[in-house]
């Protein structure tokens, strides 16, 4: 009767364990692909907000320097708030090299806007303006250093292909 009992119980209780199994390791994956996909989106964003301010600055040099320019527009306002913003709420999910990385190029960038001198603002609606110009030149030799370094640390956290 224990033979039975076991031929029984043996094939339910594999069956059972099997089944909890594969539910832990599909709900673990799932989970990690939902956090990769949040992370991809919030890395794009800072990386689609630098390239907006990189934009920016080269079409503020071109002006200045009297070449071509196509001036389609970049909302440079918009990209340092969103770059501010995730500064700030990126801590949840970025890693820490991306995260580091971010809060040094903000820190930066604000470091430039704020050392422009006052009197300056005046000068900021003339494209002509050399304290525009420099002022451009810094943020875009800020973006360079940062933004290749951020897309690398990026990269690192890619998931695994399978």
């Amino acid at each position: 009767m224990d033979i039975e009992v076991y031929k029984l119980v043996v094939p339910l209780l594999g069956g059972f364990v099997g089944a909890v199994l594969g539910t832990h390791l599909a709900l673990s994956r799932t989970k990690k692909e939902k956090i990769w996909d949040e992370k991809r989106d919030l890395y794009s964003k800072v990386i689609v907000a630098l390239e907006d301010i990189s934009y920016w600055a080269e079409q503020v040099r071109s002006e200045h320097c009297g070449e071509y320019t196509s001036r389609s527009g970049s909302n440079i306002e918009q990209s340092m708030r969103e770059v501010q913003k995730l500064a700030v709420t990126g801590r949840l999910v970025m890693n820490d090299e991306f995260y580091g990385l971010l809060v040094a190029v903000n820190s930066t960038l604000q470091k430039e806007n704020f050392s422009v001198h006052e009197a300056a603002q005046e000068a900021f609606d003339n494209p002509q303006s050399a304290y525009l110009f420099r002022h451009a030149l810094a943020v875009r030799d800020t973006v360079q250093e940062y933004l290749p370094k951020l897309i690398k640390s990026a990269k690192r956290e890619l998931p695994k292909r399978t």
